[in-house]
């Protein structure tokens, strides 16, 4: 079973006749805090500004790199936890 999209701090809002869940999903809480742990990388920032500089990379593509390396992180912390309640 999935949980990636289940809310991480679910709000729940009464509407209508029932009631509605809003909130960061798992995978969007988990992504954020891999990004952040990756802009906080003194090191990596560096290596960064370096291949920019030198114009071995776009300044452009620094952002959907670290996101793309953020939701993957995500997504692998997430495949791991179903494997442990699985077990």
């Amino acid at each position: 079973m999935n949980h990636g999209n289940d809310s991480a701090f679910p709000v729940v809002i009464p509407h209508g006749g029932g009631t509605e869940v809003c909130g960061l999903t798992r995978r969007e809480y988990f992504a954020g805090l891999a990004m952040q742990g990756l802009l906080s990388n003194l090191d990596w920032l560096r290596q960064v500004e370096e291949a920019t500089s030198a114009k071995k990379l776009d300044r452009n593509v620094v952002p959907k790199i670290a996101t793309k390396w953020a939701v993957m992180a995500a997504d692998c912390l997430l495949a791991q936890l179903e494997r442990k309640s699985d077990e």
